[in-house]
């Protein structure tokens, strides 16, 4: 059994979808913000989402870990589902899930963080939009040679991308005009699995942003 503890964000979203798709057991833990749950704690994952704890990970002995992507290589290697093993495959997979960790999620994240100030911090939250937007191209061309992220079959990948991908389409006007990231939208949203891993987390969303530019 995974214990994995969550909150309705992109982040903990990644690690629910992946534990629907690998097929293994878990079990969803809501943690409130500013939690001191000693369990909670003692994962590591100060004060944030997703951590889990693999009752039976390596060796047989407990395992806990934070940081999604982190999750989302372990559940696939503990599965043997959405990591290629093909050498040349594997590594295309994984630089695109690393694309989505560290390029578009971080500047996208901003823009959220730089509104919610008590003095929003416009000039820099539309700098911010626009590298998330730069971003998105990129994704968008890629997607258009490609029918899933990391190549011909659905993988971690497609799961690292989806979640803020479906917050930022909601938020970011200008995200609109990228219709091949719309596509792939479409066929992950479509999936089952996927659509109980995304309401795992349970309700509740960030609050919306300021966005500066249009569709």
């Amino acid at each position: 059994m995974i214990d994995v503890f969550v909150r309705p964000t992109t982040l903990t979203q990644r690690a629910t979808v992946m534990l629907e798709e690998s097929g293994l057991p878990y079990r969803a833990v809501p943690v409130p913000w500013g939690s001191t749950d000693p369990t909670y704690v003692a994962t590591g994952a100060r004060g944030r989402t997703p951590a889990i704890i693999d009752q039976d990970g390596p060796g047989g002995e407990p395992l806990s870990l934070t940081q999604s992507v982190a999750i989302l290589i372990h559940l696939a290697e503990k599965s043997g589902k959405l990591l290629p093993t093909d050498p040349r495959a594997r590594a295309t997979c994984l630089e695109w899930t690393m694309m989505l960790a560290t390029d578009i999620y971080p500047p996208y994240a901003a823009v959220y963080f730089m509104s919610w100030l008590d003095e929003p911090k416009l000039p820099a939250a539309a700098w911010f939009e626009d590298r998330a937007i730069a971003e998105y191209a990129a994704l968008d061309a890629r997607l258009a040679r490609s029918a899933y992220v990391g190549g011909a079959a659905f993988t971690i990948a497609d799961i690292a991308g989806y979640p803020s991908a479906v917050l930022g389409m909601a938020d970011l006007p200008a995200l609109g005009r990228f219709q091949n990231v719309r596509r792939w939208m479409d066929l992950i949203g479509a999936r089952p699995k996927v659509q109980a891993g995304m309401a795992a987390v349970g309700e509740g969303r960030p609050r919306g942003l300021v966005a500066s530019r249009s569709a």
